[in-house]
């Protein structure tokens, strides 16, 4: 399944940011279980400091699919991105 997110990043290059889809099985709870992560690494201007990511979402296995979409800080020299706290669901 072929995905796609635009993006306002405002003063902020795209490639400063990573944007991963989250996806999984959706449990009983309504949480996703199962989950593995694709990231959307395809980056097309679409004006006004918007950017539409995109790529492609895997179906391997039957069922009810979810997923989220995860955004986060990217520089080659950042460890950990999760220690900044700049993480964003959607």
């Amino acid at each position: 399944i072929e995905i796609s997110v635009d993006i306002f990043t405002g003063s902020i290059k795209p490639e400063e940011i990573k944007v991963d889809l989250y996806y999984g099985h959706i449990a009983h709870d309504h949480l996703l279980s199962d989950t593995s992560i694709e990231n959307l690494s395809t980056i097309t201007p679409i004006g006004n400091g918007k950017y539409r990511f995109s790529g492609s979402l895997p179906c391997r296995k039957t069922g009810n699919f979810g997923y989220k979409v995860r955004i986060t800080p990217f520089h080659p020299l950042l460890i950990d991105p999760y220690e900044l706290n700049l993480v964003i669901w959607i």
